[in-house]
């Protein structure tokens, strides 16, 4: 059987193996496993805490990834995460 491999484009970046973001224009784009899931604009910060946190609790990336990723401390994200839920 073979894998099917998620390839990405070299502006995205990886916040782990199959969720990546992509930066254009003003827009911010996540994608996973190769298909957009989110959308958001650059300085909307409410739809990115809303989005990080959504992934973080259906299980689809860790805090640790997202606070890599974005440069964020993780104590920050657990609080959204926290009001998230």
């Amino acid at each position: 059987m073979q894998i099917l491999l998620p390839l990405f484009s070299s502006d995205t970046v990886l916040i782990n193996n199959y969720l990546v973001y992509l930066q254009r224009d003003d827009t911010v784009y996540y994608l996973h496993s190769g298909m957009p899931i989110y959308t958001h604009e650059k300085e909307d910060l409410k739809s990115f805490r809303y989005i990080t946190s959504q992934l973080i609790d259906a299980g689809r990336c860790k805090v640790s990834q997202v606070a890599r990723t974005f440069g964020i401390r993780e104590n920050i994200i657990y609080h959204y995460l926290k009001i998230y839920r």
